[in-house]
């Protein structure tokens, strides 16, 4: 009788070990595939690209240059 319990305990030990490992198997690929999406996502996006420079005169002939290179706003006065 002992031996037919010990077994059956045995039996359902690895049942849960199983269903835990299935269960943390399943976790993993779920948050690799959303890794992965957001990975391609980005990659497909692209850099951004910069902005042109736009050039106006004030009234004595100087010329003030505004620009965007994509790390901050440039102004040359």
């Amino acid at each position: 009788m002992k031996s037919l319990v010990s077994i059956l305990l045995t039996a359902a030990s690895l049942v849960v070990v199983s269903l835990f490992g299935l269960v943390t198997l399943s976790v993993f690929m779920a948050f690799a595939a959303i890794l992965s999406l957001s990975l391609f996502a980005r990659a497909m996006m692209g850099a951004p690209q910069p902005q042109t420079a736009k050039a106006r005169t004030n009234g004595n002939g100087n010329v003030k240059r505004v620009w965007n290179d994509g790390h901050g706003m440039i102004i040359d006065m």
